[in-house]
C-alpha cells in the first residue's frame, strides 16, 4: 500500500488575506478549489513532482499562478506558507 503524500492545507482565509482585492466567500471558495487542484497537478502522480522535485514554495507559486494569476500575490502566499511550514513541530 502506497499512501498518497499529504499536501499542506492552505485555508480560504490565507487566500483572502493575501489577495489585495476583496474577495467574497464564494470567490474565495472557488480560488481555494482551483488552488488545491493546481497544487495537486504540480505535485504530479503520487507526489512525484514531475521531472524534478520542487520545493514547497515553488509548488505554491506555481499553483497560485494557475489559480489566482498574480505573481506578487503568489510570492506573498508562498512566503506565508513557507514560514508556517518552518514553524510547525516536526
Amino acid at each position: 500500500m502506497n499512501p498518497r503524500p499529504t499536501v499542506p492545507a492552505v485555508s480560504i482565509g490565507q487566500l483572502r488575506f493575501v489577495a489585495d482585492r476583496p474577495m467574497s466567500a464564494a470567490q474565495s471558495a472557488r480560488a481555494a478549489q482551483r488552488f488545491g487542484a493546481a497544487l495537486e497537478h504540480a505535485l504530479g502522480p503520487e507526489g512525484t513532482n514531475g521531472p524534478r522535485p520542487l520545493r514547497i514554495d515553488e509548488l505554491v507559486v506555481e499553483a497560485c499562478v494557475q489559480s489566482l494569476g498574480d505573481d506578487a500575490e503568489c510570492r506573498r502566499l508562498a512566503a506565508t506558507v513557507a514560514q508556517r511550514l518552518a514553524a510547525r513541530p516536526r
